[in-house]
């Protein structure tokens, strides 16, 4: 009988749900996953009762790129989804359309404020009916990433109780020259099949590029593949976890723009010139960089750059003999001058 007891209970707990940041819906139970290059966050110092997460913002106005701040964690047990809500803009321009605020869906983003100029404070309720296995959060997606951040805090919340056997506590990616190198670490793994790597174009359609087998460890445990043949443009990432059972859930989605692609440098050894050939997946202006053994740069140079194939000549004649780094973007990539 007592072996009865237990299960029946172990039944009521999975079938219940969670009210407010607390037992398995606490904040160290949670994901944050950024974009590469933001710098969001997310607040849990008034936890149980809300969390607030603050948007990307470049307060030098150079990164403009879409940054996405995203708060993830995953129900097994089907059920109501519910919260309140509050939005406050801190954009310059009083434009809540820079700084949009809503929730994830298994990776799918839904806007919950609205666009109108001028509306700094916005506040609502949401609620939905979530599968077992759905991906659940919070995401605030800075357009413009400059001119001001944007706050959006969660109270009153209410889920399904369960959670799979993992958490998941960073996911990233890095772009290294023409390679994109993917880590996440996990804490307390138990019972767990492994991770599939999808990556897109679009943030909707995700095809599996790796697999990784889980190790079923407890603390914390980091793993990471390389995407040997990135896509150029933007490229989504996001992890696929998978349990023995066959239950699963999503990462948060990590994107890296690679708006330059396929640098080569020629001739190398160099003599007179050098010759400098990429990709640009738009027009714009980029900065070449000559830096020596030393680390010291020794020039600069800001160039125009078409959609498409570009091809620039550099003199070298300047320089002594020895070692260089030639510096494009995050792209580093060595040559000899004789």
């Amino acid at each position: 009988m007592k072996k009865l007891y237990v299960s029946l209970f172990l039944f009521c707990i999975c079938f219940s749900a969670i009210a407010q940041f607390s037992g398995t819906f606490a904040p160290a139970k949670w994901s944050t996953a950024l974009t590469s290059g933001g710098n969001g966050s997310v607040n849990t110092s008034a936890a149980p009762s809300s969390i607030t997460i603050t948007g990307s913002n470049d307060p030098t106005n150079t990164n403009t790129s879409t940054k996405n701040t995203d708060y993830i964690i995953t129900v097994t047990t089907g059920g109501i989804w519910r919260f309140n809500w509050s939005y406050h803009t801190n954009d310059t321009d009083n434009d809540p359309q820079y700084d949009l605020a809503g929730v994830l869906i298994n990776g799918a983003f839904t806007q919950l404020t609205t666009n109108t100029i001028g509306l700094r404070d916005q506040t609502g309720t949401y609620s939905v009916n979530v599968t077992a296995g759905t991906s659940i959060g919070f995401r605030i997606s800075a357009t413009d990433n400059i001119m001001g951040n944007a706050t959006f805090t969660i109270s009153s919340f209410s889920a399904p109780a369960s959670i799979l056997p993992i958490t998941l506590t960073s996911f990233v990616a890095k772009e290294q020259n023409d390679k994109v190198l993917l880590q996440w670490t996990t804490r307390d793994e138990s019972n767990m099949s492994g991770f599939d790597v999808e990556r897109s174009t679009d943030g909707n359609q995700f095809i599996k590029i790796a697999t990784l087998a889980a190790k079923n460890l407890e603390g914390l445990q980091q793993y990471e593949i390389v995407d040997a043949m990135p896509v150029a443009g933007n490229a989504f990432y996001r992890l696929r976890i998978r349990e023995h059972n066959g239950q699963q859930r999503y990462s948060g989605v990590v994107v890296i723009n690679r708006s330059l692609a396929n640098l080569q440098l020629y001739p190398n050894p160099a003599k007179n010139h050098l010759v400098i050939n990429f990709t640009a997946t738009k027009p714009g202006k980029e900065k070449i960089e000559i830096i020596d053994a030393g680390g010291r740069m020794l020039q600069s140079h800001n160039i125009d750059v078409k959609a498409g194939q570009n091809s620039f000549r550099l003199a070298t004649l300047p320089l002594a003999n020895g070692t260089y780094y030639l510096r494009m973007q995050n792209k580093t990539l060595s040559f000899t001058k004789e």
